[in-house]
């Protein structure tokens, strides 16, 4: 029974695998859900708007820019400032 007790991880390991685990998997949680925004509203706005409906300073743009920046700032407290 003792062997099997000290064939256990000790807390100070247990923390450290638990810190690495949760610094990768935080970042790339994150990653995820921002790519697949990303390419999700990318591709709706290719598809379901016009160029000219896309207007910033008058000129037109493309679908994944406006994604791109809708994914970064949309987010945050300001959401869609550029706009």
């Amino acid at each position: 029974m003792y062997e099997r007790i000290n064939s256990l991880p000790n807390a100070q390991r247990l923390r450290t695998t638990a810190y690495t685990i949760m610094i990768i998997l935080i970042p790339s949680t994150c990653l995820v859900i921002y790519l697949i925004s990303f390419f999700a509203m990318g591709i709706w706005l290719k598809y379901h708007y016009n160029p000219q409906q896309l207007l910033q300073a008058n000129q037109t743009m493309n679908p994944f820019y406006a994604a791109i920046v809708i994914t970064i700032t949309g987010f945050n407290q300001n959401g869609l400032s550029p706009w």
